[in-house]
Order: structure tokens, then sequence, then C-alpha cells
């Protein structure tokens, strides 16, 4: 059994939380509520915990300072903090002192037992042998499925050494995650919902009922249920030759919205992202989900699913960022004439180009790109919408590194080096972005425009020229030792891609 501190000034908080935890995880079990960070020291110099749970903001000593203190003193002991939508920033402080992770007030049950099994499965790990570990897991599918959706999870949020960590288990669990390709949907509320239902509140709750209504409907299908780092929900379609993908996308939007609008009076748009054939590109099927959404503001078509179409409205979209940065700057800088001349420009732009159905809905990307830019806290401007959805990918754009052809050269060089050194093992582009600090978008469009092929297509031909090489040469390798060896989870998608690549199956092309 393990043991959580709850370090919390409001009792009912607390409260919640003690009664909670035990029904979500079995081995967890509160035995303390401090109700300040200067109680809880005096109760950690006494007894053992293996958890911390701290609010950030409390009387006497606050939570930043209690990470500190069990940072320098109780090292061991793994702390999680509590915050509100407006204390994000000041949340930031404690990152330095190996804040394990942070937990949004509403508390959401679902993540709270995600959180609870990530760490207990840490524990578990450091106490348990590896081998006995992986027979406890493969005794039980539900671990399995828990495997499955932090590994997914960690490439929607780019956790390079989560993926990295999980990687080996999808192996020696025989999990299979891709046949073939895959898509991510992602589930927003309609932009008259957004002008309709104008408090946080509300956004929390709506954002929570959608998450828990697409677990209901798909729970017994083979589609996974994820949330991003703004809660919205996220479902990762897994694809074949067999499956219609406008038919597929349109039945499960069907059926969660069906199942919401009986609950809420509210419809649901289903954005859908690029279709990609290696599951760990899955990231960059997410991001250009949040560019449908970004492309919605401009379309005419009158649909609850929309799909993504490359480069469809990016003159708008890079005209629209472009005033919006440059407005941040001139508001920080405290220019009056171009801030007055961007907020004309960007109200021209909106008359212009943005639908009046979805008006609402840009007047909140404004505010919220401005409160970020500026470093701002008081998001009540915003009204009900989170718009930090997209912004990461405009961002890239704005953060554009100015390079030389022959800087530019060089950098592509590396990619191809990175790309020849680490193909078997589970690379993304954003990876490899991270390395050579730039943005993965700069980087993709670098990639393509020098090479006249796409990152992925490139890896793809590494690993294909790699596998048909292994098995002319070696005629006792298996099939499972070339997938393992050219960075493949699963022997039936790398055969899917192998016939694709080369026109003829594994077993033709050996003997061939």
């Amino acid at each position: 059994m393990y043991k959580i501190m709850i370090v919390d000034d409001e009792q009912l908080t607390r409260t919640f939380l003690k009664n909670i935890i035990p029904t979500l995880h079995p081995k967890w079990q509160v035995v303390a509520e401090p109700s300040d960070g200067e109680e809880a020291c005096s109760m950690l110099a006494t007894q053992h915990f293996d958890l911390v749970i701290t609010d950030i903001k409390m009387p006497i000593m606050d939570g930043v300072a209690l990470c500190e203190y069990i940072h320098l003193n109780f090292p061991h002991i793994i702390t999680v903090i509590l915050s509100g939508y407006g204390e994000f920033e000041y949340a930031k402080k404690a990152i330095s002192f190996n804040v394990t992770n942070y937990l949004l007030k509403p508390i959401v049950n679902e993540e709270l037992k995600t959180m609870l099994n990530e760490i207990a499965f840490t524990l578990d790990k450091k106490t348990t042998s590896d081998l006995e570990y992986l027979k406890l897991l493969q005794l039980s599918s539900k671990y399995k499925d828990e495997i499955t959706t932090n590994f997914l999870q960690a490439i929607i949020s780019q956790s390079h050494v989560q993926i990295k960590t999980l990687f080996p288990l999808l192996y020696q669990l025989d999990i299979n995650l891709m046949e073939e390709e895959g898509v991510i949907l992602l589930l927003q509320q309609s932009h008259t919902a957004f002008s309709e239902k104008n408090t946080l509140e509300n956004l929390s709750l709506t954002k929570l009922l959608i998450y828990q209504t697409a677990l209901e409907v798909l729970c017994a299908t083979d589609n996974r249920v994820l949330l991003d780092s703004d809660s919205n929900t996220l479902i990762y379609l897994p694809l074949n030759q067999t499956i219609d993908l406008k038919k597929a996308v349109y039945d499960i939007h069907n059926c969660i919205n069906k199942a919401f609008t009986e609950t809420t009076s509210i419809e649901l748009i289903t954005y859908v992202g690029s279709i990609e054939s290696d599951i760990l590109q899955l990231g960059l099927s997410y991001d250009n989900s949040k560019k449908t959404l970004l492309q919605s503001m401009f379309s005419t078509t009158e649909s609850h699913v929309l799909f993504y179409k490359d480069n469809l409205y990016s003159d708008h979209i890079n005209q629209m960022t472009s005033m919006i940065s440059t407005l941040g700057y001139s508001l920080s800088t405290h220019d009056s004439i171009t801030t007055k001349l961007m907020k004309d420009n960007l109200l021209e732009f909106s008359s212009s180009y943005v639908l009046p159905t979805t008006t609402t809905y840009f007047c909140f990307y404004i505010i919220n790109y401005l409160c970020n830019y500026l470093s701002l806290d008081n998001l009540n401007l915003a009204g009900v919408i989170d718009l930090q959805l997209g912004i990461d990918t405009l961002e890239n754009i704005l953060n554009k590194p100015i390079m030389d052809d022959l800087a530019e050269n060089k950098l592509v060089s590396k990619v191809k080096v990175f790309i020849i050194e680490h193909y078997h093992e589970p690379i993304s582009l954003s990876l490899i972005a991270d390395t050579l600090s730039v943005s993965p978008s700069y980087l993709s469009n670098l990639f393509h425009k020098s090479v006249g092929q796409s990152y992925v297509k490139y890896l793809t031909d590494v690993r294909m020229k790699q596998a048909a090489l292994l098995l002319r040469s070696d005629k006792k390798i298996t099939l499972e030792e070339i997938t393992k060896k050219v960075g493949y989870i699963s022997v039936k998608h790398f055969s899917y891609v192998f016939k694709k690549y080369f026109n003829m199956t594994t077993s033709e092309y050996r003997h061939g």
C-alpha cells in the first residue's frame, strides 16, 4: 500500500481526495491531510510518504516552497501540485524541484486515476524485478490498455523520454497499435456553443462531458480516447484497407454527437487530422487536426465533420498570425501607433475573411494569444474558450529561424545523419527538431524543399532499404527480428508498409 499526504487549505478538497483516491486505485491510501506547508513539513519528519499532493496557493507556506523543501530533504518522495486555471504560470516555478505532475482544479477523476496509475507504475518498477513485473502485466489486459494509452498520450504530447521508455514494452507485451495506417480526430463543441456558453466553468464541464461521452460510446471498440494538454478529447482511429475512412469517422461522430446532444443540447464538431502510416508520426496527425480547426474559421462548409486539407487557407492563417504577433509586440513595447494599426487591420481582416458564425471564436483566439504572448494570467476576457489550441503550430511559423542557404543545407544533412543513425529507434520529426533546436514545422518545410520528399518518406526509404538488405543477406533472420531492427513495432504493420513500398511481399522479395 502506497501512502499519500494531501496538503490543501480547503477542507472540501482534502475530504474529496481522501474519499475518491482509494476508489480509483487500490494501492493508494491517504494517511495525512495537513492544511498548509508548514504543518506538512513537521509530518514529513516523523512519517513515511510515497506521494505528496499539494495545492499551490496556501497561507503560511505555499506549495512551491513545500516542493522545494521536499526536493532538498526528501528527494525520494514524489510530488504533484494542484493549481487553478489562473495559476499555471505560478505553478511552473515548482518544475525545477522535480515535481512529477500537476492537476487542474476542478479535479477530473479520470486524470487523477491516470496519474495514480502512472506513479504506482513507477514505484512498482522500483520494487519488482523487470521479469516479474512483465509477468504481472501480462496477467491483465487492463495494464496493456494503460500502457497503450500512455504511449499514445506520450506521442501526442511529444514526451520523448516516455516514448523511449514505453516503446520496448510494446514489443515485449505484443501490443499492436497500427496494422497499416492511423489518424487522430479532435472533438470540440461547435463555434455557436462558444458564443452561447460564456463561462470558464461551462467550458471545463463541457470538455469533461465530451471526454466521458466518448469513453462510454467507444468503450467496446478498438479506438482509443485521449486528452491533450488543454483537456480536448482526441480519438485515435486505426485504419486498414477494409475501413472506409469517411464512413468510419462519420459513424464515430454521429454516435458521440447523438449521446452528447441528448445530455447537453450542444452540437459537436469533429476535426480530422492527416492519415499517417507510422505510429510515431501520430503527433503530426494531431497537429493537423488542430490546423483543421483553424481552417474552419474561414470555411463555408456546413458540416460537423471537417477533414484536414494541406495548405487550405494557409495565407489567411499566416496573415492573421502575423498581425496578432505584431499586435502583441506593439503592446509589450507600448507602441500605440502600431497597436492601433494592427487593431484596425484585424477588424478589417475579420470582416473580410472570418465567417460571422465564427467571429466570437476569432475574438477569443486573439485574446488568448495575446494573454500568452504578454504572460498575462487573467483570461476572463476570453470567457469560455481555452484557445491554447493551435497556438503551438502558429508559433512554430512565427519562430522560423533565419538561415542562409549554407546553414540550411547543413541542417538538412544533420537530419539525414540522425535518421541513418537512429532509424531503428522510435524517432519522430519533433524529436529531431528538439535535438537541432528548431521548430518541427520549419524543419518539415525545409527538408521537403531541399530533399524533394517528406521526412516520413525519407525515413521509410531508409528503413525499407535496410529491411530489403536484411531479407536478401541473411536467410535465417526472422521477420520479427527484421521488424524490430528497422524500427517497427508490429510485423503486420511492417509487412503492409513493405508490400506497399516494393509492390511485393517480404517472402516474394526474399526468394525473388
